[in-house]
C-alpha cells in the first residue's frame, strides 16, 4: 500500500504534515476534538 501522508505529532497533540498524491500536494493538520461529547463523534477534526 502506498503512503499518501507524512505526519508528525506535536507536543500539544496536533498532527501536522503533508498530503501528497499524483495531483495534489498540500499541508494538513489534524487537531484533537476537545469538545467530544459522545463516543460516535470524531476524535480529530
Amino acid at each position: 500500500m502506498a503512503t499518501i501522508a507524512t505526519l508528525t505529532q506535536k507536543a500539544d497533540g496536533n498532527l501536522e504534515g503533508t498530503l501528497a498524491t499524483l495531483n495534489v500536494t498540500a499541508p494538513i493538520a489534524l487537531v484533537p476534538n476537545t469538545r467530544k461529547a459522545k463516543d460516535n463523534e470524531p476524535d480529530y477534526r
